[in-house]
């Protein structure tokens, strides 16, 4: 099992009302030396084996308020190292208030090659998919 981390935080924007909530976009970061997101991933959306700790910041569509939710950090194909859709870590979202999702997984060893998706989830409903790949890191020569 992995381990995750979640912040959830309100952004100083009108609080919404009751609408529909959505995810406006995911951005997936490398750790930086200080364990705290560093580096952001190109559109590829490309983790290496080596990066033990991985990030994630979710913006969803407003503030949402008094709504109970999750992350879940998935691996849906690592060529038979996991079950496919195998869940890695689910992360209960504890604010109450909340438009910006902070979380991150980490391994006590490398992460297996493979497809990988993060799942978001506000009162009991999937909102949103959000697919990344871990590679071997490329050889510089």
């Amino acid at each position: 099992m992995g381990n995750c981390a979640n912040l959830c935080r309100r952004n100083r924007e009108e609080i919404g009302g009751p609408q529909k909530v959505k995810v406006e976009n995911v951005r997936f970061y490398r750790s930086g030396s200080d364990g705290r997101p560093g580096e952001m991933l190109d559109q590829n959306k490309r983790f290496w084996t080596t990066d033990q700790r991985i990030h994630a910041r979710v913006k969803l569509s407003h503030v949402v308020m008094g709504m109970s939710g999750k992350v879940v950090w998935v691996c849906v194909d690592s060529g038979g190292l996991a079950p496919r859709n195998y869940e890695i870590v689910s992360c209960a979202l504890e604010s109450l208030v909340m438009n910006l999702i902070e979380t991150h997984a980490e391994l006590p060893r490398p992460w297996p090659v493979g497809l990988y998706s993060l799942e978001v989830f506000i009162d009991n409903e999937k909102i949103h998919t959000e697919p990344f790949e871990i590679v071997e890191k490329p050889v510089t020569t």
